[in-house]
């Protein structure tokens, strides 16, 4: 009897905040401010969260900018009052307030008549009101100044504010980050848990992480190194390692034992499966399978329960009671299981406050300890309560199905078949295990002689992992049924069937080298999307996945073409980023100083337009205002062939030159591919007509086209790459900038030499304004580099780790080289060996067939036999009749 439970779906959504330098209440707060946000915002406000938060990288937020030149003056309301000069300083950290008011504080000096110091301090207060010029065209171009004076102190202060490694801020990553665990999005969150503990260490959100990266690397299949992140959690002495340290033990007592894959409980019971179960007795085989080895070693593992038992048991929180309950039941230890886990759910319902899947889980645990006891009345008892919970989510319905099918097969096993049925009958068509459920009842039924009712047996699908179980048991079936000849042609067709799969097989295992060559062919072109049925004909794929080893042959062959996939995606993705830290215009790469630098470029063209104006206010005839709009015209000229430069003309050559090869390559590449299916199908109609060609040719002639087109594709990759890395060239190259800049600056010195030969004294208005102007476009220039600064330093820690991974990369491929030429022949190896397997599976298969034709034999001859046996007994007793009425006529006593 198999009553093993599904994988469990790890539950990670909740959080636990602690306490070390911030205070725990604040923290807390945080956490469950930013989950409950993300709660209301639904799965589009999760996307827009995650979408918001890596807008700016983390590594950006991580390094805070210092402006290494800042506006020295106070820019208030329009900047007109402070000093056009610059000075180096180093900014202060930011307090983690909003800083979109305004706010700017430092010394201000200026030279002139507006000598003064000023500091902003306020909402965008000046220490001065200024003065509004009467003229209405100078008011107006007052107020497009004081926008100007705004939009570069908006830019300022974004290129010099550090980020701050606030509690908010960490509370906001890694709230995403557990909810990408719920999203079963584990590489995401992972990379966001592991950039809180390079770069955060010594916060509360760290230690948090940690335990979170744990779980994602359970996710991601890593359990030795989760088993580290736990561990690390156990020795940790700090207040919020503490409050995690019980969910920790558990996941380590799970990393004992882990769970089955998905589905391993739903598999038919061995109580269905007679003739294995007498096969695997005959060769005095278990009927039993045993647990899997974990990543914690038995000593580590007994230590663990130490640590439990100094727990007090009302003390142990749901998720430790459930995870010791299991690992005493995997133990053997199942009285103490039983004990453990009805904590969380005794016997008539769930305990309170409990999470209604942990709930289901240990009930359906509880019940299995029972039965492991021999106590078949408490298991049935406790898997019919289990049953009778009506919970919600998915996962815990699928448990109850599970009972369900524990209570039909403890009843099967006992001889209680009627109520066995009607535990199998509780399983809907929708469910995953229907298919199961519906093999175990027709079992039932033949053993309770139900012949009348198995007619739904026949209408099952011919899939899944007991498919060939499945057509052996409608030959016995018509057997049982007397249906000699349906009985015939099910094991006939079946026998034919497995018939073909071999001869087909055999012919590629007699082949030798060739064919192990076209596996190994066939494997390295398919990679990571390799499949049985390649090899296989399509009858003989399930028997294959139910072999151990061919199993595993094509899960290794997968993850070697997984691993070269990411690997080469990881390459190219590098280079990209390379190809992105060349880029001169660096601002660009991030959303806020990107945003900025535009619009410091429309600050700029304001000045322009301004300038020209006060130019207009002071000219009295018509020249000047067209020698200003022949340069504007200039201007923009120069700006527009900046745009298309050198240059970029050469990138875009080459991009176009990049796609026509690709076009050409994959046209060739089509052309093997098309010869390699011909070839291939032409094989397989050749097979199933009974018509065997010349195997060696078509091995020797498949693989070679298998190999052509790999490198075709190989290449056809590179060139994609390629084309990749210039596309994102073309996308961050800087289009002209400098040209432009310097198109700007010859227009100014234009406008100043204008406006110096212009005989009409300037108003005091006019000559203000200008000043002014002068004085924001310097501060604009200075802006500029500061965000160019800013945007550098945020690169420093990327352009490191990129550094980093590439060296990490590189020698990866190096490793995967220098094995690659001995892992191919290996796996084509492996793959000979499996198919060697399923071809003696198959033979197996073929005897079971032709043993169910002889049933046919046995059953009529039995039934002959029978039926002789039964008439030459009437004819004895007639003939024993037939003597004693001669005997009494004939008896001398009896009257003539």
């Amino acid at each position: 009897m198999r009553t093993v439970l599904q994988p469990d779906a790890k539950n990670s959504g909740q959080s636990h905040a602690g306490n070390t330098r911030t205070g725990a209440p604040q923290w807390l707060n945080l956490v469950n401010t930013c989950q409950a946000k993300v709660r209301q915002l639904g799965h589009a406000g999760v996307v827009a969260t995650v979408l918001l938060a890596l807008a700016v990288p983390a590594t950006a937020q991580a390094q805070p900018a210092s402006g290494k030149a800042s506006v020295k003056g106070s820019l208030g309301k329009d900047g007109a009052n402070g000093s056009a000069k610059a000075s180096k300083t180093k900014s202060k950290p930011a307090t983690g307030k909003a800083n979109g008011q305004g706010e700017a504080k430092g010394k201000a000096s200026a030279k002139g008549k507006d000598t003064g110091k000023a500091a902003a301090k306020g909402k965008g207060k000046t220490a001065a009101k200024d003065i509004v010029p009467a003229d209405p065209e100078l008011a107006q171009l007052q107020r497009r100044l004081q926008s100007v004076a705004a939009m570069v102190k908006t830019a300022s202060d974004i290129a010099g504010k550090q980020q701050a490694q606030n509690t908010e801020f960490l509370a906001q990553r890694l709230t995403l980050g557990q909810l990408l665990l719920q999203e079963h999005a584990g590489e995401r969150a992972a990379i966001l848990f592991l950039d809180i503990l390079e770069n955060y260490p010594d916060t509360v959100a760290a230690v948090q992480a940690r335990f979170y990266l744990g779980e994602a690397l359970l996710q991601l299949d890593m359990p030795e190194w989760a088993v580290e992140c736990f561990a690390e959690m156990l020795r940790s002495t700090k207040a919020s390692a503490k409050r995690l340290q019980q969910k920790s033990i558990a996941h380590l007592l799970d990393l004992s034992y882990p769970r089955r894959e998905r589905g391993f409980a739903r598999n038919p019971g061995v109580s269905a499966t007679p003739e294995l179960r007498a096969r695997l007795r005959s060769l005095g085989l278990p009927t039993v399978m045993p647990p899997p080895k974990g990543a914690m070693s038995p000593d580590n593992a007994r230590k663990l329960v130490g640590w439990v038992k100094s727990i007090a048991s009302d003390e142990r929180e749901p998720v430790l009671h459930y995870a010791y309950g299991r690992y005493l039941y995997m133990t053997g230890n199942f009285k103490a299981a039983v004990e453990e886990l009805d904590v969380l759910a005794p016997k008539a319902r769930p305990a309170a406050k409990v999470d209604e899947l942990l709930a289901a889980r240990a009930a359906y645990l509880a019940a299995a300890s029972a039965l492991s006891l021999g106590e078949f009345e408490d298991a049935l008892v406790r898997f019919s309560n289990l049953t009778q919970q009506r919970f919600k989510g998915l996962e815990a319905r699928r448990i109850v199905e599970l009972a369900w099918m524990a209570i039909g097969r403890v009843l099967h096993d006992l001889g209680d078949y009627e109520r066995a049925m009607a535990a199998y009958r509780q399983i809907g068509r929708a469910s995953p295990m229907y298919l199961e459920a519906s093999y175990e009842l027709a079992w039932t039924l033949l053993r309770s002689d139900r012949l009348g009712s198995l007619d739904t047996v026949l209408l099952l699908p011919n899939a899944g992992p007991i498919a060939s179980e499945l057509k052996l048991l409608r030959g016995k079936i018509k057997i049982r049924q007397r249906d000699w000849k349906a009985a015939e042609a099910e094991f006939e067709t079946l026998r034919e069937e497995f018939r073909k799969s071999a001869e087909s097989l055999g012919q590629s295992l007699t082949v030798g080298e060739d064919a192990t060559s076209y596996f190994t062919a066939v494997m390295v072109h398919e990679r990571d999307t390799f499949s049985l049925g390649s090899l296989l004909p399509q009858g003989a794929v399930s028997i294959a996945r139910g072999l151990p080893r061919t199993r595993q042959a094509e899960v290794l062959a997968r993850d070697v073409g997984a691993l070269q996939r990411e690997l080469a995606e990881t390459e190219d993705l590098l280079a990209r980023l390379t190809e992105v830290m060349q880029s001169r215009d660096r601002a660009r790469l991030f959303t806020d100083l990107g945003a900025q630098r535009s619009s410091l470029d429309r600050a700029d063209e304001e000045l322009l337009e301004v300038g020209e104006k006060l130019i207009n206010d002071r000219a009295r005839n018509g020249s000047v205002k067209a020698r200003l709009q022949g340069a504007r015209i200039k201007l923009k000229d120069a700006i527009g062939g900046a745009a298309q430069n050198r240059g970029r003309r050469q990138r875009a050559d080459q991009v176009e030159n990049l796609r026509m090869q690709i076009i050409e390559l994959d046209a060739e590449t089509m052309a093997v591919r098309a010869k390699l299916v011909g070839a291939e199908r032409s094989q397989r109609a050749a097979t199933r007509a009974g018509k065997a060609g010349d195997a060696k040719t078509f091995f020797t002639e498949a693989a070679a086209l298998r190999q052509a087109v790999g490198q075709h594709e190989r290449a056809l990759a590179l060139l994609r790459s390629k084309l990749a890395q210039a596309e994102t060239g073309m996308r961050v190259a800087e289009v002209g900038r400098k040209t432009r800049l310097q198109a700007v600056d010859r227009h100014w010195l234009f406008l100043t030499k204008v406006r110096d030969g212009l005989k009409t004294k300037p108003s005091a208005d006019n000559e203000r304004l200008w000043k002014r102007m002068l004085k924001l476009r310097g501060q604009l220039r200075l802006v500029r580099k500061q965000i160019d600064d800013a945007a550098e330093q945020r690169l420093q820690r990327a352009a490191i780790i990129l550094a980093e991974e590439r060296r990490n990369v590189t020698s990866l491929r190096q490793q995967l080289d220098g094995l690659q030429g001995r892992a191919e022949p290996l796996l084509g190896d492996v793959l000979t060996a499996s198919m060697r397997d399923v071809s003696a599976e198959l033979e197996h298969w073929i005897v079971r067939s032709e043993v169910g034709l002889l049933d046919v034999v046995w059953a009529k001859k039995r039934l002959e036999t029978d039926e002789v046996r039964r008439l030459e007994a009437r004819r004895d007793r007639r003939a024993r009749a037939i003597d004693r009425s001669v005997k009494e006529v004939l008896s001398p006593g009896r009257p003539q």
